[in-house]
């Protein structure tokens, strides 16, 4: 079986992109505890990841195989405020608060260092168990990599967390807050990405 072709993707892919993370995010604990009924999540979650897709494309920090994808930050870069502002009206006003408090801690957990961020990664469910998630994952730590860069993630889902381990990634802590799902904040100290 050939492996998956991942590959470093301009704004023509952005579409294609953004479709992907939506099926592979649509049972992400922490999304649906957000944006619980599914209307609420097909329109602010695609908002979200247009908001990221822009800098995450222009930092060359977006990855698309067929079947999954991921969009990093760069050092230095963030999602402007204003471009997910219209997340609010989407959002599961019970719980609003709660993950307007979730998020403060989640940005409070990154690195005070320079540092490449792994906003989102994911995997279609119908393509889930294929290797797509280690492929993209693998490809897009080789930029870090040739950087020596801190590179940062947080998982909303614990089965996850032995393939970012995999990678060299660890576990800091967690952030919970009321009744949201718990999420671990993973760094990973600059490597030599041969070794994966």
């Amino acid at each position: 079986m050939q492996p998956p072709v991942v590959k470093n993707v301009s704004s023509d892919d952005q579409d294609a992109l953004i479709d992907v993370l939506m099926l592979a995010f649509s049972t992400d604990p922490i999304s649906r505890f957000g944006f619980l009924h599914p209307s609420q999540y097909l329109n602010g979650m695609r908002i979200i990841f247009g908001a990221t897709a822009g800098p995450s494309i222009d930092g060359q920090g977006a990855w698309l195989t067929h079947g999954a994808g991921a969009m990093w930050l760069p050092p230095g870069t963030h999602v402007s405020d204003d471009s997910i502002e219209g997340i609010f009206e989407y959002l599961e006003p019970s719980r609003a608060e709660t993950m307007g408090e979730l998020l403060g801690q989640m940005e409070a957990s990154h690195p005070k260092e320079p540092h490449w961020y792994l906003n989102f990664i994911g995997v279609d469910t119908h393509r889930q168990g294929q290797g797509l998630g280690s492929a993209v994952l693998k490809a897009s730590l080789v930029p870090v990599d040739e950087q020596g860069a801190i590179a940062y993630l947080e998982s909303s889902n614990v089965a996850n967390i032995p393939l970012y381990e995999r990678f060299g990634f660890e576990v800091t802590g967690e952030i919970q807050v009321k009744d949201s799902p718990v999420v671990y904040p993973m760094v990973r100290q600059g490597k030599d990405h041969s070794q994966y």
